[in-house]
C-alpha cells in the first residue's frame, strides 16, 4: 500500500482537508486523517486529467510551419494541411514509435493520465491497405512504456473530398470500402488488448468519407460500447463543401445518419449555427476543444459559453502538441472565450452553481474527458482509479479553490509535482 498526506484533496468534487490517500493496486483504497506530525508530500492530489485528442506523428513538426513563403500569401489551415501531409508522407513505424514514446512521456509530465490517440496513419503501402497495424502496434507500444492509458481511435478516411479520390499522403490513410475499415477496426481490436490500449473508432470528418459510412461505424461503436470519434465544423471551407454535396450542415448530416449519441466525441466544433448547438444539445454529445490547436492553426474560436448553457459535455485534447500543458490547455479554453465575448468569467453557470470557471473546467478535464476516452472517471473515492496529480500550490493560498485559480490562471511553471497512473510515478 502507498500512502499519501496531502494538505487538500478533490474528492468527488469537494476539497477535504488534510487528508491521507490509501492506493493499493492501482486503484483509492480508502481515505484517512493526515496526522498533525506528517508532513504532506504534496499541497493539492486533483484527479489527473485525460487527453481527448492527439495526432502523436504532429509532435515531430511542431514549430516547423511558421514561415510565410511569398507565393502564399494567405496561409491558413489547409496550407499547413499540405506540410503536415509531406510529413506523414514518410513515416515508418519506428519513427511514429519513437515520436509517440517522446510525446506520451511529455504529456504525463505535464499532467495527463491518458491520451485519445485520433489514428488515420493506417497503411505502410497504400496499395495493400489493412494488411498490417504497425502503426498502431508502435502508437500502443510507446504509450505502454510511458505509462500513460491509450485509447486508439481509428478513423475511416476515404476520400479527399466530394468527388476526389485520396492522393499522394492521403493514400497512407483511405481504405476502398466502409467494410475493409470496420474489419480492419475487428482486428485492432483484438491484436491492442494485451498491449494495454483501448480501441475505440471514429470517421476522420464527413469531407474524407461518404456520407453512407457514418451509420455502419457508428454502429460498430454501439455494439463494441466504445467512444465515437469525428472531426467537425473546424473550417468554414468544410462547411461550405458539406452544403453543396448534401444540403445541409456537418452536424445535422451527422444526425441524419445516426451518428450522433452522448457516446460521440465532435472534435473541434469551431463553426456551429444556433440550430447546431440545439442538435448537439439534444443528441448528449461531447464537444472536444483543443484551444491551443485551434488557436495556432487560426481555426476560430469555439462557442463554449453558448455549449456549457444547453448542457454539452466539454472536454480538452492537445492535438497538434503545439502545446501540451494540461492545466495550460485547460485554461486556455476559458481564456479563448473571454476574448470571444469580451467578459471575464465566461464558462460560469450560476444556475447550475457554476461560479468559478475552475468548476467548468476540472469537469471538462475529468469528468468529460475521461467519458470521451472510455475510461471511468478518477474521482479519488475509494474503488476509483488511483489517477491523480500532486500540485504545488502558490504559497499565498491555503484555501485550495483559491490555489487552484491561481495555478490554472496565474502560475507557469513547477504546479505539477507528480502525475500518478494507475497508482504509479513517472519512474515506477
Amino acid at each position: 500500500m502507498t500512502l499519501l498526506p496531502v494538505r487538500a484533496a478533490l474528492v468527488d468534487g469537494r476539497w477535504i482537508p488534510r487528508v491521507t490517500l490509501h492506493l493499493r493496486d492501482g486503484h483509492i483504497e480508502n481515505h484517512s486523517a493526515t496526522p498533525h506530525d506528517t508532513s504532506p508530500v504534496a499541497d493539492l492530489a486533483i484527479p489527473a486529467l485525460h487527453n481527448a485528442h492527439s495526432h502523436a506523428f504532429q509532435w515531430a513538426m511542431r514549430g516547423d510551419t511558421h514561415l510565410l513563403h511569398p507565393d502564399r500569401p494567405h496561409d491558413d489551415f489547409w496550407s499547413w494541411r499540405e506540410a503536415m501531409y509531406h510529413h506523414a508522407l514518410h513515416l515508418t513505424p519506428d519513427r511514429v514509435h519513437d515520436i509517440a514514446l517522446d510525446l506520451y512521456r511529455t504529456l504525463r509530465q505535464q499532467g495527463w493520465c491518458s491520451v485519445a490517440e485520433f489514428h488515420y496513419l493506417h497503411h505502410e503501402d497504400p496499395d495493400r491497405p489493412g494488411q498490417g497495424w504497425t502503426f498502431a502496434s508502435a502508437l500502443a507500444r510507446a504509450a505502454r512504456r510511458a505509462g500513460i492509458h491509450l485509447t486508439l481511435v481509428p478513423v475511416a478516411y476515404h476520400r479527399a473530398g466530394a468527388g476526389r479520390p485520396a492522393t499522394g499522403a492521403q493514400r497512407r490513410f483511405a481504405f476502398p470500402s466502409v467494410a475493409s475499415f470496420l474489419a480492419c477496426a475487428d482486428q485492432l481490436h483484438q491484436q491492442l488488448r494485451p498491449l494495454g490500449a483501448r480501441v475505440a473508432i471514429g470517421a476522420h470528418s464527413v469531407r474524407a468519407v461518404p456520407a453512407d459510412w457514418l451509420r455502419p461505424i457508428a454502429q460498430w461503436a454501439h455494439t463494441q460500447d466504445t467512444p465515437l470519434h469525428i472531426h467537425v465544423a473546424e473550417q468554414r471551407r468544410e462547411l461550405q463543401e458539406c452544403h453543396d454535396e448534401h444540403g445541409r450542415s456537418p452536424i445535422a448530416l451527422l444526425r441524419d445518419h445516426g451518428f450522433l449519441s452522448p457516446r460521440t466525441v465532435l472534435v473541434h466544433a469551431t463553426h456551429l449555427s444556433d440550430d447546431d448547438l440545439d442538435i448537439i444539445a439534444r443528441s448528449g454529445a461531447t464537444v472536444c476543444v483543443c484551444p491551443s490547436t485551434e488557436r495556432d492553426l487560426g481555426d476560430g474560436l469555439v462557442r463554449a459559453r453558448d455549449l456549457l448553457h444547453r448542457d454539452v459535455p466539454l472536454c480538452v485534447g492537445t492535438d497538434s502538441h503545439t502545446h501540451v500543458d494540461a492545466l495550460g490547455e485547460l485554461a486556455l479554453l476559458e481564456l479563448h472565450e473571454r476574448l470571444r465575448l469580451e467578459r471575464r468569467n465566461a464558462l460560469t453557470h450560476p444556475e447550475r452553481g457554476l461560479l468559478r470557471p475552475a468548476q467548468t473546467l476540472l469537469n471538462a478535464g475529468i469528468v468529460h474527458g475521461a467519458r470521451a476516452v472510455g475510461l471511468p472517471h478518477a474521482s479519488l473515492e475509494p474503488g476509483s482509479p488511483a489517477d491523480l496529480l500532486l500540485l504545488d500550490a502558490p504559497a499565498a493560498h491555503t484555501d485550495p479553490a483559491r490555489a487552484l485559480d491561481r495555478l490554472l490562471f496565474a502560475a507557469r511553471s513547477g504546479r505539477i509535482r507528480e502525475t500518478l497512473v494507475a497508482g504509479r510515478a513517472t519512474g515506477d
